[in-house]
């Protein structure tokens, strides 16, 4: 039990900081929102109950501090110090997380203008990451906040890095990612590399996409134990083509072109195989991503509806940010994987079968 409490000071090399309210807990100890004595900042210091788990983070944040997280839609680190027993990691405070967003909406699916703007900025974090060859590990909309929605809407950082690690420096068989996030090399224990975040980020722009269902992210058996209420239409598995055809009927301004886009790069990102699915950099020059399938004039108007949100999430100059071609993208893709060992090897056809109806249409 963390003995911090609100109120509390805390003593870092750049300042003091007195603990205000606490934003949550995860499995090694709890986010506060501090306040930086003598200035007015705020920042979010997470306070680690372990040494050995907060050591790991700080050293992992020391490595992604060769990018520029702003640039890269990274959280900032501002430093990190020993308080008692405890590690303390100082971070830019920001705003609610993807998943509280998402629960405001009841978890409605999201308008595909949004989800490419999500989609656009966590691409540019995992290129980022894959640049320095560091994996997430931990992709889910729980560590997807938002940085300020009343100056960008839709601007997103990505967080929590405890489980950042060089896959060079994982053991076969290494177990990561929680259940719903996690890919299908990591169920079968197969080597690991960076593909395996591409999955988590697929899954979770499919939960903007589709209508999810009241038990989401639990099993049936654990969302009746806690509702009371039966679990209902359990074969009742929709394809993305589906989930498509929901889109249609629920959101007035719809472009078949664009939907057909996104289930092309999702299904690309969700290649059972991690060495056919895309990478962050070649999903960035993917049609979806760019627009160019938006040209024109009939598509004019969701053409602009599309570039709103973009802007909305502080993107702007997309041919001058990402010049490179599809065609150009793929020709390294190929060359890497020419590099790549042959690792994959699935004899489990349930398995595949089951990892199946996530990418399947």
């Amino acid at each position: 039990m963390c003995d911090v409490q609100t109120g509390h000071f805390l003593m870092g090399s750049q300042g003091l900081y007195q603990v205000g309210k606490f934003l949550g807990r995860g499995s090694y100890g709890r986010v506060a929102e501090c306040t930086k004595m003598g200035s007015n900042e705020t920042f979010a210091i997470k306070i680690v109950d372990y040494l050995r788990a907060g050591s790991e983070e700080m050293e992992a944040m020391k490595i992604i501090r060769s990018l520029n997280p702003d640039q890269n839609n990274l959280i900032k680190i501002h430093e990190c110090f020993q308080y008692k027993d405890y590690m303390c990691l100082v971070y830019e405070m920001l705003d609610e997380s993807l998943e509280d967003f998402m629960g405001k909406r009841s978890f409605h699916p999201a308008h595909l203008c949004q989800i490419r703007a999500i989609a656009q900025q966590m691409l540019v974090a995992l290129s980022g990451l894959e640049s320095i060859n560091v994996l997430h590990g931990d992709i889910k909309p729980d560590n997807i906040m938002f940085v300020d929605q009343i100056t960008n809407p839709l601007k997103l950082k990505l967080i929590d890095f405890g489980l950042a690690v060089n896959p060079q420096e994982l053991n076969i068989g290494t177990q990561m990612q929680i259940n719903p996030f996690r890919a299908p090399e990591v169920i079968l224990g197969l080597p690991l590399d960076v593909s395996i975040d591409m999955w988590s980020l697929a899954v979770d722009d499919l939960l903007h996409y589709g209508n999810q269902p009241g038990w989401r992210l639990n099993t049936p058996s654990e969302y009746s134990e806690a509702t009371g209420e039966v679990v209902k239409g359990l074969n009742e598995i929709p394809d993305l083509d589906a989930m498509a055809e929901f889109h249609h009927d629920t959101f007035p301004l719809y472009e078949e072109d664009d939907h057909r886009a996104f289930l092309d790069l999702l299904r690309s990102m969700l290649a059972i195989d991690p060495r056919q699915r895309m990478t962050p950099s070649l999903a960035l020059a993917h049609d979806f991503i760019t627009m160019n399938h938006l040209s024109g004039e009939r598509k004019a108007s969701y053409a602009a509806s599309a570039k709103h949100a973009m802007r909305e999430a502080g993107i702007k100059d997309m041919e001058e940010r990402f010049p490179t071609t599809f065609s150009d993208v793929v020709s390294v893709r190929e060359m890497r994987e020419e590099e790549r060992c042959d690792h994959m090897s699935m004899t489990d056809t349930k398995t595949i079968c089951y990892l199946s109806l996530y990418s399947s249409g």
